[in-house]
């Protein structure tokens, strides 16, 4: 599709094969990471895969169909295996490096020949952005996924959008990526904007005019303002309260927090410690701000320098109501598209820093290294939390009625992987369909702290589970049981009832 502008010199022999050989080892890597076979399903997979299987592609509060009908195709080859949804996310994502890729080798070649070395950077960027630290929400988690779809979507659009002028099949085509991205993920929303930084760029480098760009940019915008007004007819405002609610009430003080939290997140890693994080995140944009003041002072911001920052300032808009965790890796999907542009401004600064080859060798693994080793470390809190959530509805009876279901300590979260925040009662149909119960009582819930050496389950009958649970009771005259579990009082009934409690190492039955 896209046909870069040769580089501007010849990469040695041992230099090319010293790259496969990292690129093999960076595959490997993200493998072993992302093996499908680990990872299981979480929170609200549970409502959103059986509801696509049903056919549903259209249902709550957003507009996603393409997602669902992903996840409607899966659930046709796989049914509740989850190693097939996981493996198609593994697919999207490496998609995804090979399209930052394509489009960093065709911003290199177009607006930074001179710097030399575009097959170099461009190679260094795909690297980089396929192991980087902060995609583990987005690749482990399946409903999570959309961030990553909606990013494949928006690369296509750019790199259509980058041979617009080799005819209007190419500009179609960035439109159609587009409207896919649009039913995908809000994340794609920055693409008009994109698309206009795009075209300025043109401009100031006097490849292209402003009459020559305006039929381009006015035909992006107007496809975008007609979305929005459908968003408007069929739902009546163009987001909901859980995604507009900090933009509806204008609070200016958390957008600017939330806007911040999602800048940094994109460049650093979570921190348990507030403080480190602001301290790191003050530092960085420091740096960076005199680094790009510096140049453009001394009039060496070339526009390119300017698109990348202007791209990466502002990539975080879509989110900016919701806002993300500092702590964990909650909500990384929200990042997966900025941290393209990021990624790219490390491979052209680096490149203005280091003309060296070698030098930029040295970096590139080291950035690989440290990115790996943080992708590896949250990658662990998912595949905790899914082994729990496997084993615990792998302890539901097969077969029987129970009456009431009482649930003590239902595990929320573990460092950012949301375990069961919602999509409990989805679970239990889905997954624990042969279990039938009349009502449920959730009477407490849990997070992890951290990962247990070893889970398990295990099962008592009425008597000895009240033992365990530390619990006092007594009986009515009609049987049941009145149970006084901490501050918790409820009924409970032998023989009919079953008690599910979480603790941080096992799952116990009462029954």
């Amino acid at each position: 599709m896209v046909k870069p502008l040769p580089d501007s010199g010849t990469l040695p022999a041992a230099l090319r094969l010293e790259m496969r050989c990292i690129t093999l080892a960076a595959l490997l890597v993200l493998f072993i990471i992302a093996d499908p076979s680990k990872y299981y399903f979480l929170n609200d997979d549970f409502e959103h895969i059986p509801l696509a299987a049903g056919g549903h592609f259209v249902f709550g509060t957003f507009i996603r169909p393409v997602t669902d009908v992903l996840l409607w195709i899966d659930h046709a080859f796989w049914d509740k295996n989850p190693v097939g949804y996981h493996l198609t996310s593994l697919l999207i994502h490496l998609a995804n490096a090979w399209l930052v890729y394509r489009l960093a080798l065709s911003w290199f070649a177009r607006y930074a020949p001179e710097q030399g070395q575009v097959r170099l950077k461009a190679w260094a960027a795909g690297l980089l952005f396929m192991l980087y630290g902060f995609h583990a929400e987005p690749l482990l988690w399946v409903i999570c996924r959309s961030g990553s779809i909606g990013t494949l979507f928006f690369l296509l659009s750019c790199l259509c959008y980058m041979e617009r002028k080799r005819g209007w099949i190419f500009f179609g085509c960035s439109l159609l990526f587009f409207g896919l991205g649009l039913l995908t993920y809000e994340s794609t929303w920055i693409y008009p904007l994109t698309a206009l930084f795009i075209s300025v760029t043109d401009i100031r480098k006097k490849d292209s005019s402003r009459n020559r760009e305006a039929p381009y940019l006015i035909a992006t915008f107007f496809f975008f303002g007609a979305y929005l007004l459908y968003l408007v007819w069929r739902m009546g405002n163009v987001g909901n309260d859980y995604s507009m609610h900090n933009i509806i009430r204008f609070n200016p003080g958390r957008l600017i927090y939330n806007y911040n939290t999602l800048l940094g997140r994109t460049m650093l890693p979570y921190s348990g410690r507030s403080w480190i994080f602001v301290s790191a995140y003050g530092i960085l944009l420091a740096a960076g701000s005199y680094w790009a003041g510096r140049r453009i002072l001394q009039g060496k911001a070339a526009p390119f320098l300017l698109l990348l920052l202007a791209c990466l300032l502002v990539s975080p808009l879509p989110a900016i109501s919701l806002g993300i965790s500092t702590h964990n890796s909650e909500s990384e999907r929200y990042i997966y598209l900025p941290s393209v542009f990021f990624v790219l401004l490390v491979t052209q600064a680096c490149g203005s820093l280091l003309p060296r080859m070698r030098g930029w060798l040295a970096v590139t693994m080291v950035l690989l290294i440290g990115h790996g080793c943080l992708l590896w470390h949250s990658a662990q809190a998912y595949r905790t939390a899914g082994g729990i959530i496997r084993q615990s509805l792998s302890a539901l009876p097969a077969s029987g009625e129970i009456s009431t279901l009482h649930v003590i300590g239902l595990p929320l979260q573990y460092q950012g992987a949301i375990m069961f925040r919602t999509g409990f009662n989805d679970a239990l149909r889905w997954i624990g369909s042969g279990c039938r119960y009349e009502r449920l009582d959730t009477l407490g819930s849990y997070t992890y702290l951290r990962a247990p050496a070893a889970f398990s389950i295990q099962q008592y009958g009425p008597q000895k589970g009240m033992e365990v649970l530390g619990a006092s009771f007594h009986t009515r005259p009609e049987g049941s049981w009145d149970i006084l579990y901490r501050n918790l009082h409820f009924s409970f009934q032998p023989g009919r009832d079953m008690i599910l409690f979480w603790t941080d190492s096992s799952l116990i039955k009462i029954k």
